[in-house]
């Protein structure tokens, strides 16, 4: 079963038992996953879902932030739980010590290892871990790895 199957499925369970939060979460998921195959005038797969999973992710995390700076915690309480929500269509993040050992790899592999090499870097690395580590997780271990060799 797909990951849109999935959404789906979920989406009519979550109907059935009147769990609104999850409704509306889904409902609003299909709908930017309806979108973005309306945009490429195609079928999406589930790479591209996950993409559009972790858009919705990152969202959340940014607005309980601010929601929290603002001292509106009933509006944080309420992306936190739609954040949950999200997070079970998201694939387990790699690890920092599967990431350190990619990172060291393209480093080898490519010979950027100057500080000024960072932006290459980092786009040879991220094709290498193909979403599955945050990006700013990346950046400080490639910081990291560049600050150990000079």
């Amino acid at each position: 079963m797909g990951l849109k199957d999935k959404i789906k499925d979920d989406l009519k369970a979550s109907m059935k038992s009147q769990d609104k939060t999850s409704m509306a979460v889904l409902r609003m998921l299909n709908s930017d996953i309806r979108n973005k195959e309306i945009e490429l005038i195609k079928e999406i797969g589930d790479e591209e879902i996950v993409k559009i999973v972790k858009s919705n992710v990152k969202k959340r995390k940014d607005a309980i932030v601010l929601y929290r700076q603002g001292n509106r915690m009933d509006l944080a309480k309420q992306e936190e739980d739609e954040l949950v929500v999200l997070q079970k269509y998201v694939p387990e993040e790699m690890g920092e010590a599967a990431l350190r050992r990619i990172v060291k790899d393209v480093i080898f592999k490519t010979g950027l290892n100057k500080s000024a090499d960072f932006g290459p870097l980092m786009k040879e690395v991220m094709k290498e871990v193909k979403g599955n580590a945050d990006g700013k997780t990346v950046s400080s271990i490639v910081n990291e790895e560049l600050g150990k060799i000079q």
